[in-house]
């Protein structure tokens, strides 16, 4: 795909992954809109890189998210990326925790209900563009899940399946659907966890060659290796990211 002069929308664009693809697409010469929910977050953004553009938006409300979108569309007359990549991860007990119920759709929400809704809401304005593309961040722990977060887990897996859905529906029209599937990277929510991280730039230059190459499905680093693991030994795959 025409990886230049395309307006991109990212969400949870304040750091980590969301901010090193919104680098990635403005060095390629694209205008690039991130929100996201910490006005702190996203000023220090505003300053470092003036370049892009930022909106403060909680999008699990729908009321925010319409009037951010109005605000785009005057600002900019519309968009032809949306990066689903918003996302938040607890790790809990889910049989013995109290606060469970709100963890549970806390995440069911930013991960996943929020940004297909948001999808929704934007493919009018996709369908119009002559090349167009959503591309969902999912996890390799939407393949194989690890013990400490079944929601964030169940979420991924969710939005892997969910992308490839939708890239049946949209094949005949200018929309294309992407699915980044990366392994642990090295952001604010892991810390703390696994080992062997990648940086968020690092998987920015993977998801913009695998771009680059039309690769709808983008298993990136480790997770090739994942991939052929669970098709042959999964229960050597379980073991591997079991206590991730």
């Amino acid at each position: 795909m025409k990886l230049t002069e395309n307006i991109v929308f990212i969400t949870g664009g304040g750091s980590g992954i969301g901010l090193a693809l919104a680098r990635a697409f403005l060095h390629l010469q694209n205008t690039v809109i991130v929100c996201g929910r910490d006005p702190k977050k996203l000023e220090a953004v505003g300053n470092e890189h003036p370049g892009i553009h930022t909106f403060q938006c909680d999008i699990t409300k729908e009321d925010d998210v319409r009037r951010m979108l109005g605000k785009i569309q005057t600002a900019f007359g519309g968009l032809n990326i949306l990066v689903n990549n918003a996302g938040i991860q607890h790790k809990y007990d889910f049989s013995e925790d109290p606060d469970a119920l709100g963890k549970i759709d806390e995440e069911v929400n930013v991960n996943f209900l929020s940004q297909v809704k948001l999808t929704k809401l934007l493919l009018p304005i996709l369908m119009k563009q002559p090349e167009a593309a959503i591309i969902n961040i999912s996890s390799a722990l939407g393949i194989v899940p690890k013990e400490s977060a079944p929601l964030y887990c169940a979420t991924k897996a969710a939005m892997h399946i969910f992308s490839k859905s939708l890239r049946y529906q949209l094949e005949k029209t200018p929309v294309r659907v992407f699915d980044v599937i990366p392994p642990l990277v090295d952001t604010d929510m892991t810390k703390g966890r696994g080992r062997g991280k990648i940086s968020p730039d690092a998987l920015a230059k993977e998801v913009i060659r695998g771009l680059r190459r039309d690769r709808y499905e983008l298993r990136v680093g480790k997770v090739k290796l994942l991939f052929l693991i669970n098709r042959l030994f999964p229960s050597l795959a379980e073991r591997i990211l079991r206590k991730g």
